[in-house]
């Protein structure tokens, strides 16, 4: 691109950093034919991003969550809870010479994947005991029990509607989509494929505000 003449900046961003309770790093670059001073970099940063988002995105249309116990419901079909079969085997921390913490009652959501109807342990993907959401996180099992005791308890994934605000999409899309018999296979899928609304929002605000790109290009 710059042997075209482009002027070409990036940075990685992380969506929890954008109001939205994911950890999802993602590189992003602006590349641009008009005019740009080279110490643009120094302003196409995450962090001067994110704190430029802070001061405006409550003006703005976007949804926004601290903490993923504001987005989870709580009561959701019981297609969502874990098997006693398969719940040992999400709570596993590893076996043979591959180790890990698989926790589960995230505060602050793992990285949505495409796969993540496939079921993988709770250090790959977001798992969450009915006790922790009814008591609005007060009351969090993994302080205290071990995970035989954690077995034995509620434990669901995150529903269609969930992945989808944890990206920063109304909760609704996935419900029509559903009433369109759309499986919740393929709708993970989406989540887990799409880039994150307010990320994306934050950084083309940025631009315009700074004159970088006209409005209309949205």
């Amino acid at each position: 691109m710059q042997d075209l003449g482009y002027k070409v900046f990036s940075n990685i961003f992380n969506t929890k950093d954008f109001h939205l309770p994911q950890r999802r790093s993602r590189v992003l670059i602006f590349a641009t034919l008009d005019e740009i001073n080279d110490d643009f970099e120094n302003e196409f940063t995450s962090e001067k991003i994110s704190n430029f988002f802070d001061s405006v995105y409550k003006e703005t249309s976007v949804l926004h969550f601290d903490t993923t116990l504001e987005l989870l419901a709580k009561k959701v079909d019981n297609k969502y809870f874990l098997s006693e079969k398969i719940k040992p085997t999400i709570l596993s921390d590893g076996s043979g010479g591959f180790k890990s913490r698989s926790d589960i009652n995230q505060i602050i959501a793992r990285t949505l994947t495409a796969s993540m109807h496939k079921m993988h342990c709770a250090c790959q993907d977001n798992y969450y005991s009915q006790n922790f959401i009814d008591s609005n996180g007060a009351d969090d099992p993994v302080r205290y029990m071990t995970k035989e005791e954690l077995a034995k308890l509620a434990i669901r994934k995150l529903t269609p509607q969930e992945a989808f605000l944890l990206q920063g999409f109304p909760a609704e899309f996935a419900t029509r989509a559903q009433q369109s018999k759309v499986g919740d296979g393929a709708l993970y899928k989406q989540a887990g494929n799409a880039v994150s609304v307010n990320t994306i929002y934050a950084v083309l605000h940025f631009l315009i505000q700074n004159n970088k790109i006209i409005d209309y290009a949205i």
